[in-house]
């Protein structure tokens, strides 16, 4: 048996908006949106990300004011933190490195996502 990885649709408050988002400031490519226009997708590299237009729930978890943690794994995280500081991007904690053995900073979407972008130390 081998589970593979898991993609789940992220509810966003405007998903042509989101899409222009992670590909103008975020370097994403080849977005979708499906027929109806309620769920959409982008790539880059290997990470592929789904949305779903939700702004209600959007809206509910901004209510709760814990917002929604995404961690990404990368490679050459400095490169894609210069890439990043030098656009219109929130990042809300700076490039360091952890105990559990990564280096990671943080930036928040449009959405509210805390999006941490992480890479293994050694």
């Amino acid at each position: 048996m081998h589970f593979s990885h898991c993609t789940p649709f992220l509810p966003v408050a405007d998903l042509n908006e989101t899409l222009r988002y992670y590909k103008d400031r975020l370097g994403f490519y080849d977005e979708w949106i499906w027929k109806g226009g309620f769920d959409g997708g982008i790539r880059r590299d290997n990470l592929h990300l789904l949305f779903n237009a939700d702004p209600d729930y959007v809206n509910r978890c901004d209510l709760l004011g814990k917002g929604f943690e995404i961690v990404w794994f990368v490679k050459d995280l400095d490169d894609i933190y210069n890439e990043y500081a030098l656009k219109d991007i929130q990042i809300i904690d700076h490039p360091g490195n952890k105990s559990w053995k990564r280096r990671e900073f943080t930036i928040r979407d449009i959405n509210g996502y805390s999006i941490r972008i992480s890479e293994a130390l050694g």
